[in-house]
């Protein structure tokens, strides 16, 4: 491992690129799928620990990917966005040193080192530049939440790069013992309950049978294999482990599209619970998750999870016990109440959460806001320019809705100038664009307004619009500083 100033790490990793002449492929071993997993250390006292995996993609990283193959990790297009997005870090943050390292597949990666310890792995996988860190403790997470924002999806945005819902996945790694404590009857517990709230891995958080299935699709004799090892795992309880090998070997033996590993193409993967190594490092990966479209999603994602974990503590501590369900939710509306349920029984308002859920859920999420809060209207405001801030692959299914809240607007203030703002910068590719001119030039409400005037003053200008929408939306916020 060498260890490398800004400066010459990118000069170093610019001449071996050039330097190639026959650019050399790596490619995945079916038996050895998946991106580096971090050492998880121990924790004293127990907390939690979350492992990220940010994908990032760009139209020229999928274009060559395609052309190379869907097990080519690394082609020129994003050994190049790679390149870029380590220089540009390392310019953001002027005190970080960059160790180089190699992982598995034999692919360079920059470790950016901070100087409070943290750190990033900027690495590849087929079509996307990915990037990994240092486990996050649950004590910092808000602190490195907001440096992931920052420094991984601000500078990405800079560059055109964007998370993709075909293209990459935001898995996220739970270091187990601060999860569970080694409590084979609360692994149980999560196991069922996540089993039981199937919406979470189907329309929720993702809806991907393919690569993450939840139990409840897996073929029948999974699906039965799962009930019988619950039974007897109630009749005589056994450790977590072997609570754990059982699922792995008679749940998790198929899956939906017949990959291989099959063990691994599941909604939760157990393959570092189940493998011989330190207690310590073993983690579970869940994989229902859609790729993370800022920091504060990795965010609420670990809180949500490790809420509903410390809610299954305290109900088998009063004795109650998740059963398995036979029904699952089916319609969206179903699915919507159903995680509505999966929040509030925590204590948390579910609101917290909507930001997390996909576009299509805008409505829903609209009228529960408006229905539990009907004296309290800017809170609707609030949620709608959340869900304007993370847009990158359903832009166009919520800036629309978020368009037809705007338009019916009869009066126009600050918290509306924001979401419109956010709105304009966060989806300047989308195909609505010119029903936004339109909505900004001739409604009532909005033609005279501040957003109206900065939007049209680009226009005239003929400024590029894409190149510049941060910079527009901070000339519309300038009289409505954002809130942090």
């Amino acid at each position: 491992m060498t260890k490398l100033i800004a400066p010459l790490f990118f000069a170093l990793l610019l001449i071996v690129s050039c330097s190639q002449v026959h650019h050399t492929n790596s490619t995945r071993k079916p038996n050895n799928l998946g991106a580096q997993v971090l050492p998880f250390p121990g924790t004293e006292p127990l907390e939690p620990l979350f492992g990220m995996e940010v994908t990032l993609t760009s139209e020229a990283m999928k274009e060559a990917g395609e052309r190379a193959g869907g097990n080519t990790i690394n082609t020129s297009a994003n050994e190049k966005a790679q390149r870029k997005l380590i220089e540009k870090i390392l310019d953001r943050c002027g005190e970080c040193e960059v160790d180089i390292i190699r992982d598995k597949y034999d692919i360079k990666i920059g470790r950016i080192l901070y100087p409070d310890g943290h750190y990033f792995d900027v690495t590849l996988d087929p079509w996307v530049v990915e990037v990994t860190g240092k486990p996050i403790p649950a004590s910092r997470l808000i602190e490195i939440t907001k440096r992931i924002q920052t420094d991984i999806f601000d500078i990405a945005r800079e560059l055109g790069y964007q998370p993709g819902l075909a293209t990459g996945g935001g898995h996220m790694h739970f270091g187990l013992k601060g999860l569970f404590n080694n409590d084979g009857q609360l692994f149980r517990d999560f196991m069922v309950d996540m089993y039981n709230h199937s919406e979470i891995g189907s329309g929720i958080l993702n809806y991907d049978h393919a690569n993450s299935p939840p139990i409840n699709v897996l073929p029948e004799k999974s699906h039965r294999a799962f009930w019988n090892i619950i039974d007897d795992f109630d009749r005589s309880p056994t450790s977590l482990k072997k609570l754990a090998k059982e699922i792995f070997k008679k749940v998790h033996k198929r899956t939906v599209m017949k990959w291989t590993p099959a063990h691994k193409y599941q909604g939760i993967n157990l393959s570092r619970v189940v493998k011989d190594m330190p207690y310590d490092e073993r983690t579970i990966e869940l994989r229902f998750i859609r790729p993370q479209q800022s920091g504060e999603q990795f965010k609420l994602t670990a809180e949500m999870i490790t809420r509903r974990v410390e809610f299954l503590r305290e109900q088998r501590r009063l004795g109650v016990v998740p059963e398995l369900n036979i029904e699952h939710p089916q319609t969206m509306e179903a699915k919507f109440n159903a995680f509505v349920r999966f929040i509030e029984e925590t204590g948390d308002p579910a609101e917290k959460y909507f930001r997390l859920l996909p576009g299509e859920y805008g409505q829903m999420c609209w009228d529960f806001i408006k229905n539990k809060y009907p004296n309290e209207p800017a809170r609707l405001w609030v949620f709608l320019q959340q869900f304007a801030e993370d847009v990158p692959y359903d832009e166009e299914i919520k800036a629309n809705f978020i368009l037809g809240q705007l338009e019916q607007l009869q009066e126009l203030g600050p918290r509306q100038e924001k979401v419109m703002g956010t709105l304009l910068e966060r989806s300047y590719q989308a195909p609505f664009f010119e029903r936004i001119k339109t909505t900004l030039q001739e409604n009532a409400v909005w033609a005279p307004s501040r957003t109206a005037e900065v939007f049209q003053k680009y226009l005239s200008e003929g400024k590029s619009f894409h190149k510049n929408c941060r910079r527009l939306m901070l000339d519309i916020m300038f009289p409505f500083p954002r809130e942090n």
